[in-house]
């Protein structure tokens, strides 16, 4: 059943444009696809297996369609609609960098890339051959 599940779309869109189920059965059975006890697919039990897998996407949408008309469950988070925003997201005050005045704090406000040449270069000073 789950190779009919995977492939459903492209069954039903085979069977539209002219294949029998008794073809697309026996196509199945050349690449492998058995029943349940290891028999050949047959069209009869491909119909069926189609059936029943329809059967199951409809009392699937139909659950979560009741599901979500619960006024009492809170829909998840990937299902509601995004929130407006008012402002743009900013950082917390506490979390800003303050403006540096003097250069005694100015080592605070360089960069990796600054901090990385600045290490380079005093042990470059220490390796200097005289």
């Amino acid at each position: 059943m789950a190779v009919v599940r995977h492939h459903l779309d492209l069954l039903q869109r085979l069977h539209a444009e002219g294949a029998t189920w008794v073809d697309l059965a026996a196509g199945l059975a050349a690449q492998g696809v058995t029943q349940s006890h290891g028999a050949a697919l047959t069209g009869r039990r491909l119909t069926a297996l189609i059936a029943s897998v329809e059967r199951q996407d409809r009392r699937r949408a139909a659950r979560e369609a009741e599901r979500l008309a619960r006024a009492d469950l809170v829909r998840p988070v990937c299902m509601q609609a995004p929130a407006k925003m008012s402002s743009p997201v900013r950082l917390a005050a506490e979390l800003t960098r303050p403006a540096i005045a003097d250069e005694k704090h100015a080592a605070l406000s360089d960069t990796e890339d600054v901090i990385r040449r600045r290490s380079l270069e005093h042990i470059q000073e220490l390796l200097k051959k005289d």
